[in-house]
């Protein structure tokens, strides 16, 4: 394999799709959905080659990839791999290809390793290549369907070495699609010396692990249960796979960790990260500051009254759960008008009482990932004298914040009178935040108080996907962040 590593895999169709009698025809199994997308979006040269065990049409098998947003993958039909390789054009140089097989066919694997082809054998009991990644005869073989992005990294380091950064990552997978179609996690070696493995919590991770140099989470995907009662971070539970690669981790202090789960945890309870934001201090004269907020474990009076009046509070307020995230509850939201909103109220509590804050219906979305600092602007929730007309005397406004945020239709301020961030003062207290909290990727939102134009810190959170920011912003902000914190790591 030439210095390019692997750029093209063509893959037997019967690893792939399978006949179900009970759904019909033609179906993909369950894994190889997942693996077809990594290794699509990863702009790897994908060819499928077709086996004459396999009786469904073409046609079959082009639905269920179109179905998947697959369409232009390669189908070379009934071909030996070599015949079909040379007959579809294939576009990168043998060296760089990867064959992989169900099968051990000696004659046909000989004939492609004489050109030049790696060979990547699935099949039970194959554990050895990936584990210890040996190397016989250009064959490396692994278990399992789900171990083929393990298979290829191993590959991709026989030929850069220590030039390439492997990064594993965990996520649910809607944010892995994401970022996927963006570009942003090729298993192929990018500009910046970084590939990316997927991480199956699920499944056993040493034959994952084995080439992987950096572990990149959400760890918050995983988390199962939140105890009610007085919140506190031990109260969380997280699955049993994020408990395992958190052993694991511990076991291999070499593999750097981005960012280390308990550096997460107070994003998850916003009364500390409330404490956390008061602390910031950004010298000048434009005011960047947390909101005026208090915690409260009951709606009910003299308690109400007694913690509003602590804290100054002034209606009307946001209540927010104090669990940020991981529990379905914790997006429940309320806009309080008047002292009786809070009768009945439905949002989980413990919870955090917060100034609503007038800010035009604009937000701006920042990203401190690593020391570039990404911005976008989104609309948001009008002025409170808006949406009081809105309610019609209800003293309360229910929402979910990821569902039905009470956007305004037409922005409150045109978009030539908003007011410029100043850039300098929000890279300050994007950098105090990473330094404070130890991370590398984290995303907060500013509104800028209508009148005394205050930069208000509204929320904070953890590895955000930051997909309403321009790839070519992102992208490069993105891996270089993952290359200086291994570098970091290592030194």
């Amino acid at each position: 394999m030439d210095a390019e590593g692997v750029q093209g895999v063509l893959i037997e169709e019967d690893l792939l799709f399978h006949t179900d009698g009970t759904k019909g025809g033609l179906q993909l199994w369950p894994d190889a959905v997942r693996l077809l997308c990594r290794l699509r979006y990863s702009k790897l040269l994908l060819g499928i080659l077709g086996r004459e065990n396999l009786d469904e049409p073409a046609s079959a098998k082009e639905i269920l990839l179109r179905d998947i947003g697959l369409a232009e993958v390669q189908l070379l039909q009934n071909s030996l791999p070599t015949e079909a390789s040379i007959t579809a054009g294939w576009a990168v140089p043998s060296s760089a290809s990867v064959y992989i097989t169900g099968q051990h066919n000696e004659p046909v694997e000989r004939e492609l390793i004489s050109q030049g082809w790696k060979i990547l054998r699935v099949g039970e009991g194959a554990k050895l290549g990936v584990e210890s990644g040996d190397l016989v005869d250009s064959i490396l073989a692994v278990e399992y369907l789900h171990e083929i992005p393990a298979g290829l990294s191993v590959l991709n380091k026989k030929v850069w070495r220590d030039a390439l950064v492997v990064v594993g990552y965990t996520m649910k997978w809607s944010r892995e699609l994401d970022l996927l179609k963006r570009g942003a996690l090729p298993i192929v070696r990018n500009s910046y010396g970084l590939s990316f493995l997927p991480i199956l919590l699920d499944k056993p991770l040493g034959s994952q692990l084995f080439a992987v140099d950096v572990v990149l989470h959400k760890a918050t995907d995983e988390i199962l249960s939140v105890r009610s009662g007085n919140f506190v971070l031990s109260s969380i539970e997280f699955s049993d796979g994020i408990q395992e690669l958190q052993r694991y981790l511990q076991e291999h202090p070499e593999i750097c960790v981005v960012d280390p789960i308990e550096r997460v945890l107070p994003l998850l309870d916003r009364v500390e990260t409330q404490a956390i934001l008061k602390q910031l201090r950004i010298p000048g004269q434009q005011i960047i500051r947390s909101p005026h907020s208090v915690e409260v474990t009951s709606f009910e009076e003299p308690m109400l009254s007694q913690a509003l009046a602590s804290a100054n509070e002034i209606l009307p307020a946001i209540v927010k759960p104090r669990i940020a995230c991981g529990a379905s509850e914790a997006h429940s939201m309320a806009i309080i008008f008047s002292e009786s909103g809070f009768r009945g109220l439905r949002v989980p509590l413990p919870a955090v009482i917060q100034e609503y804050v007038d800010h035009g219906a604009h937000q701006y979305k920042m990203y401190a990932v690593g020391s570039k600092l990404l911005c976008s602007r989104r609309k948001s929730t009008p002025n409170a004298s808006k949406l009081v007309a809105r309610m019609d005397g209800a003293p309360a406004l229910l929402f979910d914040s990821l569902k039905s945020l009470p956007v305004e239709a037409d922005s409150e301020i045109p978009e030539e009178k908003l007011q410029t961030l100043d850039f300098e003062v929000v890279q300050k207290a994007a950098d105090w935040l990473r330094s404070k909290l130890g991370l590398t990727i984290i995303g907060f939102d500013i509104v800028v108080q209508s009148g005394s134009n205050d930069y208000i810190i509204v929320d904070v959170n953890y590895f955000p996907t930051f997909k309403d920011v321009p790839n070519e912003e992102a992208l490069p902000a993105f891996w270089q962040a993952l290359v200086t914190a291994h570098s970091q790591w290592t030194t």
